[in-house]
């Protein structure tokens, strides 16, 4: 959790400083996170839209998280790290024999944000490996998002943004902390 919170922090003090203020190559980043599709739909209240949901998944890490180990569990498959059903997060036995701390801290973030931002999973970010389903994510996702009362249920269903992305949000943490 440590780790993982000084991610957090080290993406709130990039992102403090709004989209004019960051440098080309933090840009660069957030926008390859956050704006796959380049659809240049990032602005100065994007950014401080990620910025508040950032902290709200730092205070979920603040938080006392509940945690539990269920070793048998069908969602600790495939070298997974931890699952989360909203309420707590779930340590998987592969956590234990993982040697990357990024990986560890990134799959934490992930989770919490699942928590902190009750957003279902997109389509996964992998790194340096081209994704035409990540590719078509846009910042704010459709038009359907915006409508009033309704606007959260149509995010939910189409998965279609990365302001709930909770990919979006652990990968960025991570690659500015090692930036």
């Amino acid at each position: 959790v440590p780790t993982s919170q000084e991610m957090i922090d080290n993406a709130i003090t990039i992102l403090a400083k709004g989209w004019a203020g960051m440098t080309p190559a933090d840009q660069a980043l957030f926008s390859e996170l956050f704006d796959p599709g380049n659809s240049g739909a990032i602005d100065e209240k994007f950014v401080a839209d990620v910025l508040v949901n950032y902290k709200k998944i730092g205070r979920r890490l603040n938080s006392s998280l509940n945690v539990d180990y269920k070793p048998g569990s069908k969602q600790c498959e495939d070298k997974r790290l931890y699952y989360t059903d909203m309420v707590r997060i779930y340590v998987c036995p592969y956590f234990t024999v993982e040697e990357s701390p990024a990986r560890k801290a990134r799959v934490l973030i992930h989770e919490a944000a699942h928590m902190a931002l009750l957003a279902l999973d997109r389509p996964y970010f992998h790194k340096n490996t081209y994704s035409t389903r990540y590719e078509a994510l846009t910042p704010r996702g459709s038009w359907t998002t915006g409508i009033p009362l309704l606007g959260p249920i149509f995010r939910e269903l189409a998965h279609d943004d990365t302001l709930y992305h909770p990919d979006a949000y652990a990968w960025f943490a991570v690659e500015i902390s090692a930036a």
